[in-house]
């Protein structure tokens, strides 16, 4: 059987609903867009990851303090 002999085998009432249905549903306006997301927080992995190459730099800096005070002590020591 065809679609349109198909259709038509159907009850009005069935056909008249079928077609009201996809014309309000073709008829409705667009919803609006969602607000744009928040930007994502870092996360703990990242931040843990960001805590330790602080750490390691402000150590990086005591070393180097301490290094540069005992190279001072030496040259003192032998001028």
């Amino acid at each position: 059987m065809r679609p349109t002999i198909m259709l038509l085998s159907h009850s009005p009432k069935r056909v008249i609903s079928l077609l009201t249905l996809l014309t309000l549903c073709g008829c409705t306006p667009p919803t609006e867009p969602s607000p744009p997301k928040a930007p994502p927080k870092e996360s703990t992995l990242l931040q843990s990851q960001t805590q330790a190459l602080d750490k390691a730099k402000q150590l990086e800096q005591v070393l180097q303090n301490s290094a540069s005070a005992q190279q001072a002590a030496l040259d003192e020591q032998t001028h």
